[in-house]
């Protein structure tokens, strides 16, 4: 599946946040470190680009934000998790979750037929 064809936006202000190949949020570890994230929309692609450029460890929970209204994108029912809207047309909506644990690659579309499930 090609997500890179669909538009995905903050689940709080609604702003779009990405592009045709990446997503871009604002995030912060731990440590207070913060920076902007560019993640791939491609479906078992987990590269991304961070800036200033960071090796995050293995298990390390990341915290997202929405560089436009700067909302926690924390997924309320999956606190390891991370919530955005994809917007396959005006109509038709569905839930995207991803993990916020550095180098636990998993991605969930929560759609009106069930949950579709992405491995790295």
């Amino acid at each position: 599946m090609n997500l890179g064809q669909y538009s995905f936006s903050c689940p709080q202000c609604r702003a779009e946040l990405n592009n045709s190949k990446v997503i871009t949020l604002n995030t912060e570890r731990a440590n207070r470190d913060k920076g902007v994230i560019q993640l791939s929309v491609g479906v078992g692609d987990y590269t991304f680009k961070h800036e200033p450029k960071t090796e995050f460890n293995e298990g390390e929970i990341v915290s997202f934000y929405c560089p436009h209204c700067k909302a926690d994108l924390s997924a309320p029912q999956h606190k390891d998790f991370i919530l955005l809207k994809m917007d396959v047309d005006e109509n038709i909506q569905f839930d995207v979750i991803f993990s916020r644990k550095a180098g636990h690659r998993r991605t969930y579309v929560i759609t009106e037929d069930g949950i579709e499930s992405y491995h790295g």
